[in-house]
């Protein structure tokens, strides 16, 4: 828990560094692949985002959508389609292609720390655009990207990145996040976690734990466990089962199993829908 209190000292601070001063609002039609720099000096990186809008043209809300450790998926725009057709604007983006990476399943060489100040600057760009409701924007993460959301969705870290001046988000969404030893401190916002009970890469155990003792603390967190469903249940490009030797599983240990339910998928696009109109008010 140390090293994790130590990793989220360095955020908090590194949020300080590098949020820039508030830049000019967008215009309206803006949409389609947005740049989106990140960082200050030789750390400093453009990354993108693909920026998409329901066929509303007054304020809606919005969900950034944060990848898992592979890169920006097709399950992504899967969510990013049943988002928009729920009534919400949705970002979708790419840690990964600006810096050079496809995958970091393997080596961890970016952690979800490093990525907590991509998903604040993805907030600023949307809190400036005229279409986004900036009072209601949720941050939603897969895996790799759900440690970005449970990072991201610490009080003290947002504090850093999010002020009188600057937006907030309303609402956390983690699918398969990891979450041994991952949450000092209390809650900027609701959290729901979803995640499989057949889970071998992020388990649900530690998930619950970590739920349990935010409720404990008077936190908004809840956790839907799906029975028999594994990591990347909501995944319809996977088989029902597939084991992928070299990624890095829990603990140190090598391997772990995906596999797409689409009994868990359709539960879970219900239980969202649900949840996202109860955070943010329809």
């Amino acid at each position: 828990m140390r090293g994790v209190a130590a990793a989220l000292t360095v955020l908090a601070l590194a949020g300080c560094a590098t949020t820039p001063p508030p830049a000019a609002p967008l215009t309206v039609d803006v949409a389609g692949r947005v740049p989106l720099s990140v960082g200050t000096g030789a750390s400093r990186v453009t990354l993108t985002g693909v920026l998409a809008f329901p066929p509303r043209r007054e304020a809606v809300p919005a969900v950034i959508l944060m990848h898992g450790c592979s890169g920006v998926s097709a399950n992504m725009r899967h969510w990013a389609e049943a988002l928009r057709t729920w009534g919400y604007a949705t970002f979708i983006l790419d840690s990964f292609g600006a810096r050079g990476l496809k995958s970091v399943c393997e080596t961890g060489s970016l952690r979800s720390d490093d990525r907590v100040v991509d998903a604040y600057a993805a907030l600023g760009l949307m809190a400036r655009h005229p279409r986004v409701d900036r009072t209601r924007v949720v941050l939603m993460g897969f895996s790799h990207g759900g440690g970005v959301v449970l990072l991201a969705g610490a009080r003290w870290v947002a504090r850093s990145h999010a002020g009188p001046e600057r937006p907030a988000f309303r609402a956390f969404v983690a699918f398969y996040p990891r979450c041994e030893g991952r949450y000092p401190g209390a809650l900027s916002g609701p959290l729901r976690v979803h995640i499989g009970s057949l889970d071998d890469w992020t388990p649900a155990p530690p998930c619950e734990v970590m739920v349990e003792s935010l409720r404990g603390g008077g936190a908004d967190a809840r956790i839907t466990v799906y029975e028999g469903a594994r990591h990347g249940f909501d995944s319809v490009t996977l088989p029902p089962e597939r084991w992928l030797p070299n990624v890095q599983g829990p603990r140190g240990r090598r391997g772990a199993s995906i596999g797409h339910s689409p009994d868990a998928a359709a539960r879970a696009r219900d239980n969202v829908k649900r949840e996202l109109g109860e955070l943010l008010g329809g």
